[in-house]
């Protein structure tokens, strides 16, 4: 098989196997250096050939690296939200970065939560971020006691393909908790929660995402931090992330001294 028919071969933009390849010609060409001493070509009997734009090689290069990337992300999209959703559930289920979150921005230090995961194949991924209570006598309970309740559940749902749907706020109006946080407007604002109030006049809070820069980032890196635990403990996201993070390196390398030489 020749270079081209390698390089138009489907399967070549949208494996690792490709990426590592164009990473080994791009390293040996950043780290030792290839020079064209002579932009000219003779064939006996045959007319000469000249490239006489010899450094536009290195645009299609990238040109076809970028390709390639993008390719292997559409591929491979699916694999790297699942490993996001399992980082972002190690993040609130955590005792100290993700429980002040919870209680900065959705419940509050006052207000216990718990963590549940739905993640199997009968239903779509969500997380749901709850608080209960007790209505009743604990130690004596009666027949009329309610048992526990859902005061308050918040939930990230998402596509069967991991991607996010959208995030819900319900609350039982049978109790009051004004320090919880989405109690108030300007969270509520942050988090981009448009009321939806339905036929039977209950209602509930709606977000496609988090509508705050700020906040939106600011969960992003602390759940980035889980994603590289689980990327340096996992062989199957190492060896599925690792090809596009060389390859972004080397063309960060090379767009930063494309710059300065010139």
């Amino acid at each position: 098989m020749n270079p081209i028919d390698k390089i138009t071969d489907p399967t070549f933009t949208n494996s690792s196997k490709g990426l590592l390849t164009l990473f080994c010609i791009g390293l040996v060409h950043t780290v030792i250096g290839v020079d064209l001493t002579s932009t000219e070509i003779a064939i006996p009997w045959l007319p000469s050939i000249n490239f006489p734009n010899t450094e536009r090689i290195a645009y299609l290069y990238w040109g076809l690296v970028g390709f390639a990337m993008y390719r292997y992300t559409l591929h491979n999209l699916h694999i790297v939200r699942e490993f996001y959703f399992q980082a972002l559930v190690q993040f609130f289920k955590s005792d100290v970065s993700g429980k002040k979150f919870i209680d900065n921005n959705i419940f509050s230090k006052e207000i216990t939560h718990q963590v549940q995961v739905v993640n199997d194949k009968q239903s779509e991924p969500k997380i749901k971020i709850q608080h209960y209570t007790y209505d009743g006598d604990q130690e004596a309970p009666t027949h009329g006691d309610k048992g526990w309740e859902v005061v308050a559940d918040v939930e990230f749902k998402y596509t069967s393909e991991y991607a996010l749907e959208k995030i819900t706020f319900d609350e039982n109006l049978s109790y009051c908790y004004d320090e919880m946080a989405l109690k108030k407007h300007e969270v509520l604002e942050l988090w981009g929660f448009k009321e939806l109030i339905y036929d039977d006049q209950t209602s509930i809070y709606k977000s496609p995402k988090i509508k705050s820069f700020l906040l939106r980032y600011k969960l992003r890196f602390n759940v980035f931090r889980y994603y590289f635990k689980i990327l340096a403990s996992s062989k199957d996201v190492f060896d599925l992330l690792i090809p596009l993070a060389l390859n972004t390196t080397l063309l960060v390398i090379w767009i930063i001294s494309f710059f300065l030489e010139r």
